[in-house]
């Protein structure tokens, strides 16, 4: 199983699913079928920046130092409207941040693009943990989330499908902010 999305098996014990739906408002069941979608989506997205070089530099200097701590704290001031969160989603999406979760949101028919604030800081903290324990530098963190993004794309199945119809959606709208802003 991919080492990032098996790791997630782990950490999502049924308190912290729990502590999840208190911040968000959802049920315990949509938290996890939500999470089933974003984490491999937020994985996805990862793994094809990681191709460009100063993504990848990026993405290595914003793991967080306190590996899962970072994701617990995100899971407490979600309600209180974590900018941290916010900003993660938008540097992991781009400008096609609003269409990936208003995509998420209709095909899985309930609001779960609030889950999308709290999968960045969780995948970044399990990348940051696995980085520690594997000694991973750049070049192994991209291989990691190049081997788990297609281990999932395999499954098949609705999650596959929802993330790459929202992915789509979001590289879609990233390409009409480009042309609108060269026009």
């Amino acid at each position: 199983m991919s080492a990032i999305l098996a790791s997630l098996t782990h950490v999502l014990s049924p308190r912290v699913v729990d502590e999840i739906g208190t911040a968000t408002g959802l049920e315990r069941e949509l938290v996890s079928r939500g999470m089933r979608v974003v984490v491999p989506m937020v994985v996805t997205t990862l793994a094809h920046r990681s191709a460009a070089a100063d993504d990848l530099d990026t993405l290595m200097h914003v793991l967080p130092r306190d590996g899962l701590a970072s994701a617990r704290r995100t899971i407490t001031n979600l309600p209180h409207g974590d900018r941290a969160a916010a900003t993660v989603r938008s540097w992991i999406f781009g400008s096609g941040a609003a269409a990936v979760a208003g995509t998420v949101d209709r095909s899985l028919g309930f609001k779960a693009s609030p889950l999308l604030d709290l999968a960045g800081p969780l995948v970044l903290g399990l990348i940051a943990q696995l980085a520690y324990e594997r000694s991973l530098d750049a070049d192994g963190v991209r291989e990691v989330l190049i081997l788990d993004s297609a281990e999932f794309q395999q499954t098949g199945g609705e999650s596959v499908r929802v993330v790459r119809e929202a992915l789509d959606a979001g590289r879609q709208a990233t390409a009409a902010a480009t042309r609108a802003d060269l026009s």
